[in-house]
């Protein structure tokens, strides 16, 4: 089986790795990009399923390099990320095509969920990890969990 391509963009180290070491541990293939120029240059030259990215970051925001990297690779999903409530950077991230926008610290079973569904969108498939998300999270009585622009995650995936 195919493994998922994921590039994540944030300028924490401490950050990065430890979302690097939950999706490999789900069985991804991770890159790490410390900057908006670097994860373009990567795009560039690697095919990538999804992208991860933190909005606020130096130089580059990630809602600029999600707009550039739309121009280099239109159907890559990309899901950003921020540790602050931002309602205009939240608005424009899923105004430039971001499939969600989480809150850090990001929950690792709404992570891989959101990940496994948007790269399934991507390769046309409906089945694989995804599955496995939702059938651990049935009966659950916890409320839908939401992405910062208020979207139903669960009722998306």
């Amino acid at each position: 089986m195919k493994k998922n391509k994921v590039l994540i963009v944030d300028d924490q180290p401490g950050m990065t790795e430890t979302l690097a070491d939950i999706l490999q541990d789900k069985g991804c293939e991770v890159a790490m990009a410390a900057n908006g120029i670097q994860a373009l240059q990567h795009v560039a030259t690697h095919t990538v399923d999804m992208v991860l990215m933190d909005v606020i970051m130096p130089g580059m925001s990630g809602v600029e390099t999600s707009r550039a990297l739309k121009r280099v690779s239109p159907h890559t999903p990309v899901v950003m990320m921020t540790g602050y409530q931002v309602a205009h950077l939240v608005q424009d991230a899923m105004e430039e095509g971001s499939v969600a926008v989480l809150q850090k610290p990001v929950d690792p079973g709404l992570l891989v969920g959101i990940c496994s569904q948007h790269v399934a969108e991507r390769r046309g498939m409906r089945r694989g990890a995804f599955d496995v998300y939702v059938a651990s999270h049935r009966g659950r009585r916890s409320s839908c969990p939401r992405d910062l622009a208020g979207y139903p995650v669960r009722g998306r995936l």
